[in-house]
């Protein structure tokens, strides 16, 4: 079976940012979209992207059969799994909790996403470091989680190069 990637809020922002903006680079965008039956995006991720109200936005909002509701009841345990954890893991303060339990913030929602269906998460973001009981963060990090809960995990650049992205 192909492996199923879930795309982070950030491997979008990012490109269009900086390494792949849409008047210059279109083809990268054309290769996304090329690949749409290799990824997951999720309604919470699409919500991040929407409210930018650029080029990115009108690209995301292209994609509207594509969006998945993460908030069905059959991501629900998987969801309070992840928050069970932030809550009771000692690198973890109450402002980790506050934040990853918003229903808005995508997180943990693609962590409770990887969890059931076991996708393989795209993000920039990096592991934390340091973690430790005598300094709770209050920033949990999807790196971080996903070594936890031993899921996958990749770099938009790798998933291009397992994809054999060409631009």
């Amino acid at each position: 079976m192909d492996e199923i990637y879930l795309l982070d809020s950030n491997t979008f922002i990012t490109p269009k940012n900086s390494y792949y903006p849409f008047m210059m680079a279109p083809s990268f965008w054309k290769q996304l979209k090329k690949n749409l039956d290799k990824f997951v995006l999720l309604d919470s991720v699409e919500q991040e992207l929407l409210v930018g109200k650029d080029d990115l936005s009108e690209w995301i909002d292209s994609l509207k059969s594509q969006i998945t509701d993460c908030k069905k009841r059959t991501l629900l345990k998987e969801y309070r799994q992840v928050l069970a954890y932030i809550s009771g893991c000692e690198y973890y303060n109450d402002r980790a909790l506050d934040k990853w339990s918003d229903q808005s913030v995508a997180d943990p929602w693609l962590i409770a996403a990887s969890i059931k269906n076991h996708y393989k998460i795209v993000t920039f973001e990096k592991r934390a470091g340091g973690l430790n009981a005598h300094n709770p963060s209050g920033n949990p990090k999807i790196p971080d989680i996903c070594d936890y809960f031993s899921l996958d995990y990749v770099t938009l650049f790798q998933m291009m190069e397992n994809l054999h992205f060409h631009l």
